[in-house]
């Protein structure tokens, strides 16, 4: 994340990256989908977009299980299976890390794109010079520039 401080380190991490069943199911079941998000203290668009930031940490609610932040993903997609009828994550490590690639890929060309627009012209850019609260939260803020308008887009 920009600004944000560094993640810490999971012990046997794969990356958790939603199946297309999950992102079949959250665009078809909006109000589960938004219940299960409002669990982890997100909102809905943590679940359709193929990114899942490490939001399933420790006194959050997972399909109505209480996690205590160790959870592997295996173990979040035994969790979630009885409630859904699939694996919440992917679990082809080739499927997952070639999505996770490609979501990563996609959010820094999203930040280099953005970081032209600023140093071209802060005034074309608008509020986005400002602090800037995007979607998806991966991004939480950009640090205004110098000679920046004032504006805010909270």
């Amino acid at each position: 994340m920009v600004g944000a401080a560094p993640l810490g380190v999971l012990p046997d991490y794969f990356p958790r990256v939603q199946s297309r069943e999950a992102l079949e199911w959250a665009a078809r079941n909006a109000d589960e989908a938004k219940k299960a998000a409002g669990d982890l203290g997100v909102d809905r668009t943590f679940f359709l977009g193929n990114f899942t930031p490490r939001a399933l940490g420790k006194d959050k609610i997972w399909f109505g299980t209480l996690l205590k932040g160790t959870e592997t993903t295996d173990e979040l997609n035994a969790i979630a299976r009885p409630t859904l009828g699939f694996d919440f994550f992917e679990t082809d490590p080739v499927t997952a890390l070639v999505n996770y690639a490609e979501n990563h890929a996609r959010y820094m060309s999203w930040l280099e794109g953005l970081d032209k627009l600023l140093k071209i012209s802060p005034a074309k850019a608008g509020g986005m010079a400002m602090d800037i609260k995007a979607s998806p939260s991966v991004v939480t803020t950009l640090t205004a520039r110098p000679g920046a308008v004032n504006m805010s887009l909270s």
